[in-house]
């Protein structure tokens, strides 16, 4: 859901539909950031809590630094491709969660 709200913004080229979409999403992103965080936090153990925040915060700090980098690349061929790739890049992120998800059930 949170990738095709990602492109919203790409499809709004006025400042007041643009400001509602990038509101919109930006709100359910920390909503969600919010609340994965919570259920892993949750459903970790005592044991593994640590490991388990350690690397799930690693790939958002690296996002931040990562980020800026993409973003400055696809905004020099235009500035509102920034949403249609950030949509990609969820997807494929949402792909790396679901297959370490599938490695570990299998595993065990």
């Amino acid at each position: 859901m949170l990738a095709a709200i990602w492109s919203a913004p790409f499809f709004t080229r006025d400042l007041v539909p643009f400001t509602v979409a990038w509101t919109v999403v930006n709100g359910l992103a920390a909503a969600l950031f919010s609340v994965s965080f919570t259920l892993l936090s949750a459903s970790a153990t005592d044991e593994t809590r640590g490991r388990v925040m350690t690397f799930a915060y690693l790939p958002a700090n690296i996002g931040f630094v990562v980020g800026p980098a993409v973003g400055s690349v696809i905004a020099s061929v235009d500035v509102f491709l920034v949403f249609p790739a950030a949509a990609v890049l969820t997807l494929a992120g949402l792909g790396a969660v679901m297959l370490a998800w599938r490695q570990r059930t299998t595993a065990t």
